[in-house]
């Protein structure tokens, strides 16, 4: 817990700077052999390697949390009901409950690259499910300067996460599902690039091989 003027460290001001994703969910609870469900206001952690939790409150504005759910080595289970998924522990079971089918899959998506990826890593062409939530970010993820009125956030629409206007600055990048390329961090910018020429050199490759193929099957 913090001392003074500091805020404690699971409060959602503090843990909500790391959020890969945030937002309201219900959770189920049991008491008395009732089950029952509460509404919860959830935020996943998992950036940069750091092992995947979930922390939930009972206001957006608590300073402490109500739980916290390692979840890294939990399996992740759809419900039959498509609102609904399961994390499923060694000995214990959590289930949460969604206000639509799209906000469910979008939480599984983001848990899925917080257990596997530590985060949202670059993958070629596509952009991230889970952004990260701008009014907990003080500060730029790249510099650290703090955001202004005249220093800017900007969304990654790669990897999610929120970078001044220097930081994010590269070329537009074209990513699935965007019609038009979309502004990413300089990072991921960089490493689309690398990804996007890789592709294309391996499909050069694929074309020559083919077209050699048909030249000797011409020629017997």
């Amino acid at each position: 817990r913090g001392s003074g003027s500091e805020e404690p460290i699971t409060s959602v001001e503090v843990v909500g700077q790391h959020a890969l994703k945030m937002g309201w969910m219900e959770k189920e609870t049991e008491e008395k052999m009732f089950k029952s469900w509460q509404a919860r206001f959830a935020i996943l952690t998992g950036w940069d390697g750091l092992e995947a939790h979930i922390f939930y409150y009972d206001k957006e504005t608590d300073k402490e949390a109500s739980g916290i759910l390692f979840i890294h080595d939990m399996e992740l289970q759809q419900d039959k009901d498509e609102q609904i998924f399961t994390l499923q522990g060694s000995q214990r079971r959590f289930r949460f409950r969604c206000s639509t089918r799209e906000l469910a899959r979008s939480w599984r998506v983001a848990i899925l690259e917080a257990q596997h990826n530590g985060g949202h890593k670059c993958k070629a062409g596509e952009s991230s499910m889970a952004w990260m939530a701008e009014k907990h970010a003080k500060t730029c993820e790249k510099c650290r300067q703090m955001f202004t009125a005249t220093n800017r956030k900007h969304h990654c629409r790669c990897c999610g996460r929120i970078f001044c206007s220097e930081c994010s600055r590269n070329d537009k990048i074209p990513l699935s599902p965007y019609k038009d390329p979309v502004r990413c961090c300089n990072q991921c910018s960089e490493t689309q690039q690398q990804l996007i020429a890789q592709m294309r050199e391996r499909q050069i490759r694929v074309e020559k091989f083919v077209a050699k193929y048909l030249e000797l099957l011409e020629t017997g």
